[in-house]
């Protein structure tokens, strides 16, 4: 394994253990002690958001420690799944405005993104081979 991509894995792993913990462990205790009134619930919600902020951190760490041909396919693959979940979602949203379609949390959307890349980055790798 590549020392960028060891690195990587260290730092977006740790991320992903920290981010499992606080949904798993941390979250339901805490959400379960505070008044859904209270302000105090809005913190709260976003707590999982400090190792998601972590999780990109190190996909943009990768991305720095990358060569120009991998940077280049990283970057057209994150921008391809990005467009084809913003346009998705936003055809969604006019889809659940006019045509009574089922109503989806916008939660999804984030996942959706990170499946898109699973066939998108080879398909754009293959293009530089």
């Amino acid at each position: 394994m590549k020392p960028a991509a060891k690195q990587y894995a260290i730092e977006f792993g740790g991320a992903m253990i920290l981010y499992s913990v606080t949904l798993l462990f941390i979250m339901p205790p805490l959400v379960e002690r505070i008044d859904s009134e209270s302000p105090l619930i809005w913190f709260a919600a976003l707590i999982p958001m400090i190792p998601v902020a972590l999780i990109v951190i190190s996909i943009v760490r990768f991305f720095r420690r990358q060569d120009e041909m991998n940077q280049r396919i990283m970057g057209e693959s994150h921008l391809i799944a990005g467009m084809i979940t913003l346009f998705a979602s936003f055809a969604y949203g006019f889809l659940e405005s006019y045509a009574d379609a089922p109503a989806l949390p916008i939660i999804f959307v984030l996942p959706a993104f990170w499946a898109l890349l699973i066939p998108i980055a080879p398909l754009v790798s293959r293009r530089y081979r």
